[in-house]
């Protein structure tokens, strides 16, 4: 369904909103971050780097909202992912910790963003 759709935002970002709220079910987290972790964690590096590179300033305003809604909800799933030991291994491997970091600064305007990115890295300190 996404990749026939990958075009629209918002299938994107409800899309990774579901798969967020079902690694929170310890019944299907295994599941998700086998699926999903190292999906996720490119995804952070490439919103990062867009951002760094301020490529997205040419957007307009709601595929703006829409990036900073999907970018929110990757935080989000890797956060719930973090969570479990094994999980937040393999996210501090992958420079997991600094990508959090640096989506936070970048993104210290969006509030929703940021108290997303300060409960991913509770739960990787943890």
């Amino acid at each position: 369904i996404l990749q026939e759709h990958s075009h629209n935002i918002n299938m994107i970002s409800f899309s990774l909103a579901v798969i967020r709220r079902i690694s929170s079910n310890t019944k299907y987290k295994e599941e998700v971050a086998k699926n999903f972790l190292y999906t996720l964690m490119t995804f952070v590096k490439i919103f990062t780097e867009t951002q760094q590179n301020k490529v997205d300033e040419t957007m307009d305003h709601f595929n703006r909202l829409g990036i900073a809604f999907i970018h929110k909800e990757i935080l989000g799933c890797l956060g719930v992912l973090a969570a479990d030991d094994h999980h937040r291994k393999e996210i501090v491997d992958n420079n997991g910790i600094y990508y959090v970091i640096i989506s936070a600064k970048l993104n210290i305007n969006k509030p929703k963003i940021i108290k997303t990115a300060l409960g991913c890295l509770i739960n990787l300190a943890s």
